[in-house]
């Protein structure tokens, strides 16, 4: 981070009472908050917002073509968005989860938005083609895939674990487990077809708040 943007971000941080990165904590907080409706407690998910917010795009921008005005519109709609839907969020534990596609779209309309005011350069349309994983993003997909796991079967858990946490091919796993290779694959099916019918894994890619079975529009390029 540039040291200045950062000195005023930790700044703002310190008065957490967890770090940033801690979704636990984060959605703990907020569960805290629709529980009491207290001011104290809507202060604390508020300047995780915040912080949350400022960092995603500080990282964000150090790769951006885009000046400090148009990082600032960024953080100011993803804020609003974030905001205005706390009070729609149901499920505490996919408060951090939506905060993070929240963001995602935020920068994908960007992107979008200033390709549209550029002349065509086929490099930057090949460059943004590909999404970009801050280390915010694998931390909050790391959490979400632990809580995961850990509501399986101890069988497949250990599977899932090594092969989803740690990505072991599935040879290391079978040798590391001694677990037949034919049953580790199978086992590894069956993780991966529970994570896909998780709504908190699928609380890491959508941001349109529904049950799982819903049916969904293209909320992954929505406008804010």
């Amino acid at each position: 981070m540039p040291p200045d943007e950062f000195h005023r971000l930790d700044a703002v941080s310190r008065h957490l009472p967890f770090a940033v990165d801690d979704y636990e904590a984060v959605n703990q907080a907020f569960a805290a908050w629709r529980a009491s409706g207290a001011e104290s407690d809507q202060s604390v998910v508020q300047i995780w917002l915040y912080s949350y917010i400022q960092r995603y795009f500080i990282i964000q921008f150090l790769r951006e073509r885009g000046t400090p005005s148009e990082k600032a519109r960024c953080v100011s709609r993803a804020m609003r968005r974030s905001l205005n839907a706390l009070e729609r969020i149901e499920d505490a534990s996919k408060f951090a989860s939506y905060v993070s596609v929240v963001c995602k779209n935020t920068l994908r309309n960007h992107r979008r938005d200033r390709r549209e005011l550029a002349e065509p350069d086929d490099r930057i349309a090949a460059a943004e083609a590909t999404e970009t994983v801050t280390d915010q993003d694998r931390a909050l997909i790391r959490y979400v895939f632990a809580l995961v796991l850990k509501d399986m079967p101890e069988a497949i858990r250990k599977i899932g674990e090594l092969r989803f946490l740690e990505g072991l091919e599935y040879a290391e796993i079978a040798e590391r487990s001694g677990v037949a290779l034919p049953t580790v694959r199978t086992y590894a099916a069956r993780v991966m077809k529970r994570m896909r019918e998780d709504s908190r894994i699928r609380a890491l890619h959508y941001d349109d708040l529904h049950p799982a079975d819903a049916q969904y529009g293209d909320t992954t390029t929505s406008h804010i």
